[in-house]
């Protein structure tokens, strides 16, 4: 079962039209409909663009799927718990859920922790995910995320044609879906549902080792040569001793081993962070010879105390206008509206 999505047209939904306690707008169809705890089948969506159906190998898949609702009133700071305008969403919402709450500069995410079943009261975890906590004005948006970043996958098929002049073109494509399998927990509740599909290319990286000279720890290892940190670890690098500067030398070679990302946002060498972990970069380039690679690394940005303002220092990247580590590019389906909508029917069978 699938939907085809045209992108050469988007999508032409309506979505000004009232909306029922399930969050199901009337008017619409859905663009796929599942019964409540079933998991099969899978949501497919085939994409193509003017040239055809879209290549979508050696491409990454994610999808998010969010329920629509409005605050019935205002949201003060320190609240942690509200109602929904005419109790749409109520239903939808599942501890563990994240709110983002509609702003497209510094939007506040909350978790959901909790639900008041007799006065249909949520409860919240407010300024989640690092976010700040703010007033809220009564009637404004929000989206109640069930799914957020979860993989999805790609199915695409190839065929030989025959030519004309009876040569063969191999490995033609065919057709490109975007897929997502259900879990259990998507389909926990009953109600209407946007789900997104985002595909991301990454980009082939190659780290490089910063040359320069090593300040951290050293120790000698059972071969004879000098390596960073207190023992040996997939962190360590192996190290040059130069007797006239007395000082020990890191190569500024290619690393292919396990990395990983700090606290302060750079890749250093190693699964994990130790006395040995070298920081890496992407150009090869020696760094400066003074840096001490392994010691944490904390900037702060200073906000400001003027009410009604943001700070001026803030830049595009501190709105998440920046693509993440190690993305090329990223592309959207669907192009146009809300998302596809996805309705989920009530089944009171229940695996027990």
């Amino acid at each position: 079962m699938s939907i085809t999505f045209n992108l050469k047209s988007g999508s032409c939904q309506s979505q000004s039209v009232c909306t029922s306690k399930d969050g199901c707008p009337s008017g619409i169809c859905p663009d796929f409909t599942i019964r409540r705890h079933d998991t099969k089948p899978a949501f497919k969506v085939s994409v193509e663009d003017c040239d055809g159906p879209l290549d979508l190998q050696g491409l990454v898949i994610e999808v998010s799927m969010w329920a629509l609702a409005k605050f019935k009133a205002k949201v003060e700071i320190d609240d942690d718990y509200f109602r929904l305008s005419d109790d749409i969403g109520f239903e939808q919402a599942m501890a563990g859920d994240i709110i983002v709450v509609d702003r497209v500069r510094n939007p506040e995410h909350m978790l959901v922790t909790g639900f008041d079943e007799t006065n249909n009261l949520i409860r919240v975890q407010r300024a989640y995910h690092g976010t700040t906590a703010s007033e809220w004005k009564k009637g404004t948006t929000i989206r109640i995320f069930r799914i957020m970043g979860a993989p999805a996958e790609n199915e695409i098929s190839f065929q030989d044609i025959q030519e004309v002049d009876g040569t063969t073109t191999r490995d033609v494509l065919q057709s490109a879906y975007l897929v997502y399998e259900w879990g259990a927990e998507d389909v926990c509740l009953p109600g209407c549902y946007w789900l997104e599909f985002k595909v991301l290319k990454m980009i082939d990286v190659v780290w490089y080792l910063p040359g320069g000279y090593w300040t951290g720890d050293v120790f000698t290892n059972d071969d004879g040569f000098f390596y960073t940190g207190l023992s040996l670890t997939d962190s360590s690098i192996r190290l040059s001793y130069n007797q006239i500067e007395d000082k020990y030398f890191l190569p500024s070679t290619s690393w292919a081993n396990s990395i990983h990302l700090h606290s302060d946002d750079n890749w250093y060498t190693g699964s994990v962070h130790d006395e040995g972990s070298v920081i890496l970069s992407r150009t090869g380039i020696t760094s400066d010879d003074n840096t001490p690679y392994n010691e944490d690394g904390v900037v702060a940005l200073g906000m400001s105390i003027i009410p009604s303002f943001t700070d001026i220092s803030l830049t595009p990247a501190d709105y998440g206008c920046v693509l993440g580590e190690g993305v090329e590019w990223v592309r959207r389906f669907p192009i146009e509206g809300e998302g596809f909508l996805i309705k989920i029917v009530n089944s009171s069978t229940t695996e027990i």
